[in-house]
């Protein structure tokens, strides 16, 4: 019996220290994360203040977590340094989303559909309260100009959905523009939904107050708020709403234009041609090249427009002056059908005379040549075959000359007697000139 009491005693000994070992070492651990979590408190802080952030509230913070970690409260100091590791997280998070405003306040300053020119004063409200370390007013004026920048933009969805409902109304095709409308929401995830909602409440217009709510509730939380990409798509759709509008205003003006020339009888064949294909290129919604191929259908119509009508002047200018001066024209062509046959019986005389003295030139050439050549064939004795090659082109040539020149001369003689038939017209028409 005493040996059961005596392994009793052992047990209960060995269970009280196993018990005071775990304890001690649990002890130990939560010292050991509480003076890793001190000194990553105290890092977080001066890391801070190298940015230059000085917040009272954090430094109290420290203070408290040491104090409380002297006084062995380690629960405090876990409590109080994750408390300095979350404004840590907001004041990184409010100077990251101050410095975004101000650029995109920058960006948009001026801009025409999405204007940030009102939030200025916000802006530096904002800006003066976090420079003087009222970090918490600062972040609250942030999320709330956010939230307004946020309402802006999907207030700018609104306006792009009316746009294109506008356009289906008026049976027009939509596709792109609601690719463009889907790409814009697709930028605009992760919003302050709450505040948004809040906001949305104080619209009166129930049917418009719904429209917020559904839009809000088709974003998608999980990305950022890209306000370019968002902007970027709206102010697409608002351009090409425009240029829609403008090109079928072009389209009807073009054909309303075509008919009409066409009954004055200008020539619209091409224009028609590319004006059917730029409309083809508006339905498929390729807009850039409809456009292109509309200022080229109107550019050819009233090209072959200025031909026609330039061609028309032209004929009605001949015309007119055909029958001004029909008598001085009759005058010149009676002049120009007496002065051209002896025009051309003077040229012909002159052309006949020198080919005449080129072939008797030619004719003595000829003949020195041949008396040569023989004179050097009998001197040189050169080869009979080089001899006879030469004397014979000589010859034929010779023959030629011969028998032309006499032709030439009959033919000469001919005009010369032309000649003088207009001498004889000239003295008895024009007797002043004889006595000259």
């Amino acid at each position: 019996m005493y040996k059961k009491s005596g392994r009793l005693v052992v047990i209960l000994f060995l269970i009280i220290v196993f018990s005071s070992l775990v304890f001690a070492s649990v002890i130990i651990k939560k010292e050991s994360d509480a003076v890793l979590a001190l000194n990553a408190a105290r890092d977080q802080i001066r890391g801070l203040s190298f940015y230059g952030f000085k917040d009272d509230y954090i430094n109290n913070l420290l203070t408290e977590a040491e104090t409380a970690f002297k006084n062995h409260n380690l629960e405090e100091v876990m409590n109080k340094t994750l408390l300095i590791k979350k404004r840590q997280d907001g004041l990184y998070s409010t100077d990251s989303l101050m410095r975004d405003l101000e650029k995109l306040s920058s960006k948009y300053l001026n801009d025409r559909i999405f204007n940030t020119a009102e939030y200025n004063d916000e802006l530096f409200n904002i800006t003066f309260d976090f420079a003087n370390r009222k970090y918490d007013l600062a972040s609250e004026e942030a999320l709330n100009l956010e939230v307004e920048l946020e309402f802006k933009l999907l207030t700018l969805f609104i306006e792009s959905e009316n746009k294109i409902l506008d356009l289906e109304s008026r049976n027009f095709t939509v596709n792109y523009l609601n690719d463009l409308l889907y790409k814009a929401k697709s930028s605009a995830g992760s919003i302050n939904t709450a505040l948004l909602k809040q906001k949305i409440e104080q619209i009166r217009e129930g049917e418009l107050k719904q429209r917020y709510l559904v839009l809000i509730d088709g974003l998608d939380d999980n990305k950022k708020v890209d306000f370019d990409k968002a902007i970027d798509a709206v102010k697409e759709i608002s351009k090409r709403k425009e240029q829609i509008l403008y090109l079928k205003d072009q389209i009807d003006k073009l054909n309303i234009k075509k008919e009409e020339y066409s009954k004055q009888g200008y020539p619209v064949i091409e224009a028609e041609e590319i004006l059917n294909n730029g409309i083809r290129k508006f339905n498929d919604e390729r807009y850039d090249e409809a456009e292109s191929l509309l200022n080229l259908a109107d550019s050819k119509i009233e090209l072959n427009r200025a031909k026609t009508t330039i061609k028309e002047v032209v004929r009605k200018e001949n015309l007119n002056f055909l029958i001004k001066n029909w008598k001085y024209i009759l005058i010149w062509l009676l002049v120009l059908l007496l002065i051209l046959p002896y025009s051309l019986n003077e040229t012909r005389i002159f052309y006949e005379n020198r080919r005449c003295i080129n072939l008797e030139l030619e004719e003595k050439i000829l003949q020195k040549l041949i008396k040569k050549t023989q004179v050097m064939h009998f001197k040189t004795k050169a080869p009979s075959s080089t001899y006879n090659i030469k004397l014979t082109n000589y010859l034929e040539r010779l023959n030629y000359v011969q028998e032309t020149v006499p032709v030439v001369k009959a033919s000469l003689e001919k005009l010369k007697k032309i000649r003088r038939k207009f001498s004889l017209f000239k003295q008895f028409y024009f007797p002043k000139s004889r006595k000259k």
